[in-house]
């Protein structure tokens, strides 16, 4: 453990340096750790989020090194990276609040939409009748219909 930590410290020194190699070899180091921080902020989360675990991941990790930070070490990058996702997190629930998006709206799920739409009575010898008529007027539009 103690070697990977100063290994991913030498990673991120090396990233804030620009070493863009830095960055490849330092994901796989901290992926995983990334992944569990998310996972547990999720976790908190409300049952029917949209925003899943791996998507927090990637961006955070996309916010984290669009930016020029400093990092001391290992601990200092989980707890900005801890930082980046709760600001994600709350930014996603700002934006899902916003009256543009049916703030205080019901959510019902696609099949029940389609039980509250009243039965549909088709009329069968009325529609032959006014596809026949369509297809005398204009037979390539009777055959499309």
């Amino acid at each position: 453990m103690a070697e990977s930590t100063s290994q991913i410290t030498r990673l991120l020194h090396a990233c804030r340096s620009g070493e863009s190699d830095a960055m490849d070899q330092l994901m796989p180091l901290v992926y995983e750790e990334l992944r569990s921080l998310a996972a547990r902020y999720m976790h908190r989360e409300r049952s029917n989020h949209t925003l899943q675990a791996t998507a927090l991941v990637h961006e955070a990790y996309l916010k984290i090194f669009n930016t020029t930070t400093n990092w001391e070490d290992r601990a200092h990058f989980l707890a900005i990276a801890a930082i980046t996702m709760r600001r994600i997190l709350v930014e996603h629930a700002r934006s899902s609040k916003r009256l543009k998006r049916g703030d205080g709206a019901e959510r019902i799920e696609l099949e029940d939409a389609v039980l509250i739409q009243p039965p549909m009575n088709l009329d069968i010898l009325s529609l032959d009748i006014a596809l026949s008529k369509l297809t005398e007027q204009d037979s390539r539009k009777g055959r499309l219909v």
